[in-house]
């Protein structure tokens, strides 16, 4: 699965701005990126950086990485597109629960055996990996689908769930401006529970409430993502760290949702992702 996240069939990864946090039971692991700026933006130059700072640091932990796909949203090139940024699968499952930045600046560097300099961007940084619990269950599967993939600025968003046994869904909206929002459950319909074979609506049919899409303002497009995650048992997102409306800032989001996965073993859950683009 390619241009993404999320945000998932391994390993989440944080975003720059991602503080370090006690998790005495993971090791650290060193990992440095280097980006040239050249043709691309400062900013661009350091989510590359950040991209094969945290690439790196899963090699030291031993973990191959097999794929990528994106995940946190940033600005795009020159056209204007909005591209997520990569965060990788590991083929042993782990996954990244706390960053510790040690160097993230443009910097010159001397290339081509000291005939030049070029500037260039670098991140360092100590990661703490930790590895999945348990192995999948291949028959624990759920589906997400959306009404379209491409939207007018005001359109209406409409998706819906089926999984292959009972279980609890909690569905996340990562938007464009690096935010999070909890869709379910939520004050609506605090009832996540989804039975095998059935369908889920969201919103629900004739309810009387939904789910505009927008832009930016300045932006003729932006791209967004929904992940749904699915437990065998009632596994509460902890609402403590959802800010008011359920709105929260993409670094705090990742790693909250990423140590929630964390704890819980792989057979007992299962995700699905649908990317979605807003046009003018």
């Amino acid at each position: 699965m390619t241009h993404l996240y999320v945000l998932l069939l391994g390993a989440f990864l944080l975003g720059p701005t991602a503080t370090a946090v006690q998790a005495e039971e993971q090791e650290w692991y060193s990992g440095e990126g280097i980006a040239p700026i050249v043709h691309i933006t400062v900013e661009k130059a350091r989510q590359f950086a950040w991209d094969q700072a945290l690439v790196d640091a899963l090699s030291q932990a031993s973990l191959e990485v097999t794929g990528a796909t994106m995940m946190k949203i940033e600005e795009g090139g020159e056209e204007g597109d909005d591209q997520f940024s990569q965060f990788v699968r590991t083929a042993t499952r782990g996954r990244i629960v706390a960053v510790d930045t040690l160097f993230d600046e443009a910097e010159q560097r001397t290339v081509a055996g000291g005939a030049r300099r070029e500037l260039v961007y670098r991140v360092s940084m100590r990661a703490q990996v930790q590895p999945e619990m348990g192995r999948p269950d291949p028959g624990f599967q759920l589906e997400l689908d959306l009404n379209k993939a491409l939207f007018a600025d005001g359109e209406n968003l409409s998706l819906e769930l089926t999984a292959s046994r009972d279980c609890y869904v909690t569905l996340f909206n990562l938007y464009a401006n690096d935010s999070l929002l909890v869709l379910l459950p939520n004050e609506l319909l605090r009832d996540n529970q989804l039975q095998a074979g059935q369908t889920l609506s969201i919103p629900p049919r004739n309810e009387g409430w939904e789910l505009p899409v927008g832009l930016l303002p300045g932006r003729e497009t932006d791209r967004e993502v929904l992940l749904a995650v699915a437990t065998k048992s009632e596994i509460p997102f902890p609402a403590a760290r959802v800010a008011r409306q359920g709105l929260m800032s993409m670094d705090e989001a990742l790693l909250t949702v990423n140590r929630w996965l964390a704890a819980i073993p792989s057979d007992q859950r299962t995700e699905a992702v649908a990317f979605y683009r807003i046009v003018k």
